[in-house]
């Protein structure tokens, strides 16, 4: 099979529900590109784990030939991480204390802002419950994309869907605002904003320190409104500078 290889579980189970779906095939060549999946009308579903900005290319290429693509981002919202070691038995079985939501996962979308209002791109944000599979290693190692600021001795083995808890659908300017709580969404400030956020996330069920360490994540949110040109430095508040919604 073509482009399969260091694929997860969790990539290869989305990947095959979104081509069922549509009854769509799977890694299929078009143009330069290898794409997860090409629906009947020859557009594209790609399944993005990690960084979403390596799919700027192919995206740019897809959107200029007239093509739709939609791109999967699940995030685990919960996750059980499951330690191995080489021979398979196992060395732990943990919850982990990490609930993140979309707000880190922003860090990996700075190079997409370009295509996110374009006619023709989806961005599937999926919330999961996963099970993370990580296989000691006897001396510590980088990752294959070299993203560890500090070696680890351990790599992870592979990636598991348990559950699909929530799709959120961003495609239209109103998607991407209502990533601002209610009462930011006409005018805020950082600080304003970064509080805000923090106490919705509580609302929703998270605690006071995950809701406090997803909502630190509020300049990315900043970065990306301003470049997508939906909200516009319009003064300031005191010291701070004032965003108005477009």
């Amino acid at each position: 099979m073509i482009n399969t290889y260091n694929e997860t579980s969790l990539h290869a189970v989305l990947k095959k529900m979104y081509a069922l779906e549509d009854d769509s095939l799977t890694e299929q060549k078009y143009g330069p590109f290898i794409l997860d999946i090409q629906t009947r009308n020859g557009d594209a579903i790609e399944i993005q784990t990690a960084n979403l900005s390596s799919l700027a290319k192919k995206t740019a290429y897809m959107l200029q030939n007239k093509k739709k693509i939609k791109i999967v981002h699940p995030v685990a919202l919960n996750k059980t991480i499951k330690t191995i070691q080489a021979d398979g038995s196992l060395v732990s079985n943990r919850k982990s204390a990490n609930h993140p939501t979309i707000y880190p996962a922003l860090r990996s979308m700075t190079g997409m802002y370009p295509y996110f209002l374009q006619k023709g791109f989806t961005l599937e944000v999926l919330y999961i419950e996963e099970l993370e599979i990580r296989k000691k290693t006897k001396e510590k190692v980088q990752t294959l994309n070299k993203s560890r600021r500090h070696l680890k001795d351990w790599i992870i083995f592979d990636r598991q869907l348990v559950q699909i808890y929530e799709k959120k659908v961003f495609k239209t300017k109103a998607d991407w605002i209502k990533l601002l709580p209610v009462e930011c969404r006409n005018q805020f400030t950082k600080p304003q904003l970064q509080k805000a956020l923090a106490e919705q996330l509580m609302n929703e069920g998270h605690s006071k320190a995950g809701a406090a360490k997803n909502a630190s994540y509020h300049p990315l949110l900043v970065w990306l409104l301003l470049k997508m040109g939906l909200i516009r430095q319009s003064g300031m508040s005191g010291r701070a500078k004032l965003y108005t919604v477009i």
